[in-house]
């Protein structure tokens, strides 16, 4: 860690932690009046275009390889399509807490992805976290009881889509590092944002009725909740966590991981009265010790 920089990692750490750790929350509050296909695809174009122009304004020279717009295409579809369209669409059925301890796995998903294409043996640590996070989600498969009231019949659909959502988002990840040509990660991002967005909003004119009409006429709270995205969610978090990759240690930036699900379980039994057990807890405590097996591997 750069010591002139000690309090303000910290405090982006910190940001980190509670802001990411509350947007599952946020999008709970968001579907319940607004389609989810278009709040999830209007929050993330407009977020592009927003940090579009900002680097126009402060980086007039922006060039854009032909490689860099295709990988930013595809993993814009499979993070932002799939990985926030899917969960977001869950988020009608399933309580916003026990959404967040998926995307935890994340890291799983990297190290199968390191086996299968680059043919990277994992160590017996790697390994064993594997194990103990596949053990973890599939305590959380069939726990229709804890379903948004009314919803019980879409809990399976709803588990799912996040298990999707977090395969697509961590291909994403894995085709952005490893094979993403520029050196500017503000403008890979927002051009991630703007095509996410635009499959998205497509999505929505297909599978929705009314999504522009709805979110007009959506009440003030699932707006606030939509706005809180925007801003929180997508920009401001976004831009604290390339500036932390840039001056922490990646094991140090990784602990929103471990912190996120404990965030979000916490402020969904607070504020939106989502129901706790004791499956829960036990998956989310072999989920995030999975991660942190990972991530602490030498070979990782």
């Amino acid at each position: 860690m750069q010591k002139k920089y000690q309090k303000s990692i910290w405090a982006s750490i910190l940001t980190l932690y509670i802001v990411w750790g509350s947007t599952y929350l946020a999008i709970r509050l968001m579907v319940a009046d607004i389609p989810p296909f278009f709040g999830a695809g209007f929050r993330n174009f407009l977020a592009g275009i927003l940090v579009l122009i900002g680097l126009f304004i402060f980086n007039k020279n922006i060039n854009v390889s032909k490689k860099a717009l295709q990988t930013s295409i595809i993993s814009g579809f499979l993070m932002l399509f799939v990985g926030n369209g899917f969960i977001t669409l869950a988020a009608k059925w399933v309580p916003s807490g026990y959404i967040a301890i998926f995307p935890a796995a994340v890291p799983i998903w990297l190290v199968f992805f390191e086996f299968l294409i680059k043919k990277k043996i994992p160590s017996k640590s790697i390994l064993i976290g594997c194990l103990i996070g596949i053990l973890g989600v599939g305590l959380l498969i069939n726990q229709n009881q804890l379903s948004i009231n009314g919803f019980e019949s879409y809990f399976t659909l709803g588990v799912l889509l996040i298990l999707i959502a977090t395969l697509g988002w961590s291909l994403g990840v894995f085709i952005n590092v490893n094979y993403q040509s520029t050196n500017d990660p503000f403008l890979i991002a927002a051009l991630q944002m703007i095509f996410g967005g635009l499959f998205l909003l497509i999505t929505s004119f297909v599978k929705e009725e009314n999504g522009i009409e709805k979110f007009i006429l959506a009440s003030d709270q699932a707006k606030y909740a939509f706005l809180y995205l925007l801003i929180f969610g997508s920009i401001l978090g976004f831009l604290v966590f390339n500036w932390v990759s840039g001056k922490a240690p990646a094991t140090l930036v990784a602990t929103y991981n471990y912190v996120n699900p404990i965030v979000a379980i916490f402020l969904g039994w607070l504020i939106a009265d989502e129901k706790i057990n004791s499956t829960v807890i036990v998956s989310c405590f072999f989920v995030l010790f999975a991660v942190f097996l990972i991530s602490k591997s030498p070979k990782s």
